[in-house]
């Protein structure tokens, strides 16, 4: 079914996140308003009647981009799949938005980030304590301080891992791979643990 027509206000906002993500990425901290309104193709007194001051500007970010992964995780349906793939299919919402956002990683706006926590802890936490259950993750660690692990090694390893040139499928597994087993490989581990018997 075709999507309804969005109205002009709709189609403005949106045209000034799309530039306001490119010229940010580009840029970071030092783009400006009037270089948004270039990218956009419009005056910057459009721009200013939508957003007031920059930190609007990157809230409205925040939001189309919680927005986005919400729908994404939605369709992914993380609680259905068997515990390391629920992981995989989190990750992967993120990471296929987060490219578009990428640049909201850098900007410091604790707000959206406890936003993103707050949109996205019952489902990881779900998750979690299936993979407790389970017997894949340690039961002499708080659920919480791995959440907030998981949490940590999501957002610094897939920026890093875009920034790399992987793709939104190889990032995802990669630090999935990372939170449930380690940076070592296999043989290291059965090394260390023979050493340290």
């Amino acid at each position: 079914m075709p999507e309804p027509p969005r109205s002009r206000k709709d189609r403005t906002t949106a045209a000034i996140l799309e530039a306001a993500s490119r010229v940010l990425a580009r840029q970071g901290q030092a783009a400006t308003i009037n270089e948004v309104a270039v990218e956009a193709g419009i005056g910057r007194a459009t721009v200013y009647r939508y957003f007031k001051t920059r930190e609007q500007l990157v809230s409205a970010l925040w939001e189309a981009a919680l927005s986005e992964v919400e729908e994404r995780l939605v369709a992914e349906r993380p609680e259905q799949a068997p515990f390391e793939e629920g992981l995989i299919r989190v990750v992967r919402a993120i990471a296929s938005v987060g490219e578009r956002y990428a640049v909201l990683l850098r900007e410091q706006n604790n707000e959206g980030l406890e936003r993103g926590r707050e949109m996205l802890g019952d489902r990881v936490f779900a998750l979690l304590e299936r993979g407790r259950r389970s017997g894949a993750l340690r039961d002499d660690v708080s659920l919480e301080l791995i959440a907030e692990m998981f949490g940590g090694i999501v957002l610094s390893g897939l920026r890093r891992a875009l920034e790399q040139g992987l793709g939104i499928d190889e990032a995802s597994i990669a630090v999935v791979g990372v939170f449930l087993r380690g940076a070592g490989n296999a043989g290291d581990a059965e090394r260390r643990s023979a050493t340290t018997r």
